[in-house]
């Protein structure tokens, strides 16, 4: 019954202690595929949960990945391609919600690409 368990019972839920468990599945045995289908659903539900998380992150770098492109479009048509270039290794480091706007406000504020690329490095420099 022991080995029966260790190989059903899923990984993540081997630290319920089976000496507690072993005498009532013993004295029931129809409870250990009980138990097998509770195991089963918690293990699907935190893989839907991970599932979920991880396509969350993946849609929200997707989302910041076409912005800086789109930011970058911007700058190259308003003033060139060496400062579109230039600004798009500057977005990379920005992290904080809502930096990425700012800088398209900069871009349609900015009279020069020198201007706009001073901005952003400011923004990423510390804050003392």
């Amino acid at each position: 019954m022991q080995w029966a368990l260790r190989v059903v019972m899923p990984a993540g839920f081997r630290s319920e202690n089976l000496s507690l468990i072993l005498p009532q599945l013993e004295e029931n045995p129809t409870m250990l595929a009980e138990r097998a289908k509770e195991w089963y659903e918690e293990a699907l539900e935190r893989g839907i949960e991970r599932g979920i998380k991880r396509g969350i992150e993946r849609g929200v770098e997707q989302g910041r990945a076409e912005e800086r492109a789109l930011l970058c479009r911007q700058a190259a048509r308003k003033f060139d391609a060496g400062t579109a270039e230039r600004l798009s290794g500057l977005l990379d480091r920005f992290t904080v919600p809502g930096q990425l706007g700012e800088v398209g406000d900069w871009i349609i504020e900015c009279d020069t690409g020198a201007d706009l690329l001073a901005r952003a490095e400011r923004m990423l420099q510390p804050s003392s």
